[in-house]
C-alpha cells in the first residue's frame, strides 16, 4: 500500500512537472508565433518597400530611355551633316563650274528629301535624334541622284521663272 502511495504521489509530481512543461512550451511557441508574425509582418514590408524600389528603377529606365531617345544632335554634328551633303553633292557636280550654279540647289533637294525620307533626317537638321544621325550619316553614300531627271527639272524651272520674268510676274 505503501507502493501504492509512493506511486501515487510520484505520478501526481510527474503530471505536476508535465503541466509545467506544457505551460512552459506553450509560453514558448505563443513567444515564438508572435516572433514569426512579426518576422512576417517585417518581411512583408521589405518586400513592398523592394517592389516600389523595382518600380521606380524601371520608371527611371524609361525616363533614361525616352530623354535619349529625344535626344537632339550637337551643331557640330549638324554641321557635319551640311559639309558631308556640300562633299556629295560634289561628287557630281564641280562646284567651279556654270553646272554648279545651274543644278547644285536641285541635287540638294534631292538630297535631303531623299534623307529626310528614309534616313530619319529633322527639319531643321538640328532636330534629328542622336539615335537617328548613324542612319543620316550612311543615307549620303546609299543616296545616288537620278541626275538626267534632276537637270531636265532644273531646266523646265529655269525656262518657266524666264517666261514669269518676261510677262511681268517676277522682277
Amino acid at each position: 500500500m505503501n507502493d501504492l502511495m509512493d506511486l501515487n504521489t510520484m505520478f501526481k509530481g510527474f503530471m505536476q512537472t508535465v503541466g509545467q512543461n506544457t505551460s512552459t512550451v506553450t509560453q514558448t511557441l505563443e513567444l515564438h508565433k508572435a516572433q514569426l508574425m512579426n518576422n512576417e509582418r517585417m518581411i512583408k514590408d521589405i518586400y513592398c518597400k523592394l517592389d516600389d524600389i523595382v518600380s521606380q528603377t524601371e520608371n527611371n529606365t524609361n525616363e533614361i530611355i525616352t530623354i535619349k531617345e529625344n535626344d537632339r544632335i550637337t551643331s557640330g554634328q549638324s554641321g557635319m551633316i551640311r559639309k558631308t551633303a556640300y562633299k556629295r553633292i560634289c561628287d557630281f557636280i564641280d562646284p567651279k563650274t556654270v553646272s554648279w550654279q545651274k543644278y547644285s540647289k536641285m541635287y540638294f533637294q534631292d538630297l535631303y528629301r531623299y534623307l529626310r525620307n528614309y534616313c530619319y533626317l529633322q527639319s531643321p537638321n538640328s532636330e534629328t535624334r542622336k539615335k537617328d544621325y548613324d542612319n543620316v550619316m550612311n543615307g549620303f553614300t546609299d543616296w545616288y541622284p537620278d541626275e538626267k531627271k534632276l537637270k531636265e527639272r532644273a531646266d523646265k524651272n529655269a525656262e518657266n521663272r524666264q517666261i514669269a520674268k518676261n510677262q511681268g510676274y517676277m522682277k
